[in-house]
């Protein structure tokens, strides 16, 4: 290891499989990524989300990821930090940030964050949920101000079944929600196989393509003062994209 390696931290649902292939793959060469995994029982449901965050589970996990130092703490669970609605990414941080004094966001935030900085305010939206979650997330992000011009989901509630989603039904829904043509299309679920396919579906859709994962390392980058330099994962994690009020280093 590097001796001055910068260490990021993302707690992940016990359940969840891609954020921790993924990430990595976002990090500078001197950058760790760190994750802590919360007990969850695998069904993607308002339910289940709502018993996980009622307790003390993530304030658990991000005690173990500033035991090891980290600079910056991300729950990576796109749902699960936007389930209440506007302003509900920004209780949770201040619930991480309160029990660990580490800087802390979410996957929620960290995606108005991007469409922000992008200047993106018609969004089409890709998901392998139910309805009740997708309606959830557009509620939360047209309480933002953004435009969903669309959101489909494949109506999984299991996260192994959605951890084992070919990329090319990833693809076939992604194509399918992008018409009529927003600005952008996201592809919502840290537990989603994204990144081999951000970039090719840029250059066949002509717009940025954003995910949970994509969103979650650019931002966790960003509010450490870094920068990612990986252009085949898509315009976002390029290194052209600078985060606000954090010059990259």
């Amino acid at each position: 290891m590097p001796r001055h390696s910068e260490r990021l931290g993302f707690i992940e649902l016990s359940s969840s499989v891609m954020l921790t292939k993924e990430i990595p793959s976002a990090m500078p060469d001197d950058v760790i990524a760190l994750f802590a995994r919360v007990r969850f029982g695998g069904t993607a449901s308002v339910d289940a989300l709502e018993e996980l965050l009622a307790g003390q589970r993530l304030e658990e996990a991000a005690s173990q990821l500033a035991d090891a130092g980290v600079a910056v703490i991300t729950f990576a669970c796109t749902t699960g930090s936007l389930l209440h609605g506007a302003g509900y990414d920004v209780e949770l941080s201040n619930r991480l940030r309160e029990a660990t004094g580490t800087l802390s966001t979410t996957t929620a935030t960290a995606l108005l964050t991007a469409l922000s900085t992008m200047g993106i305010s018609r969004l089409a939206v890709a998901t392998p949920y139910v309805s009740e979650l997708n309606l959830a997330e557009r509620r939360f992000l047209e309480a933002a101000g953004v435009e969903v011009t669309a959101i489909q989901g494949l109506g999984i509630t299991s996260d192994d079944e959605i951890t084992r989603l070919e990329p090319s039904r990833v693809v076939a829904l992604a194509r399918e929600v992008s018409r009529p043509e927003p600005d952008a299309l996201f592809l919502s679920c840290t537990n989603l196989a994204t990144f081999e396919s951000l970039r090719s579906l840029e250059r066949e859709l002509g717009m940025p393509v954003l995910s949970s994962n994509s969103v979650s390392a650019w931002h966790a980058l960003g509010l450490a003062g870094r920068s990612p330099r990986c252009p085949e994962l898509g315009m976002l994690l390029s290194g052209h994209i600078s985060h606000p009020g954090h010059g990259a280093r």
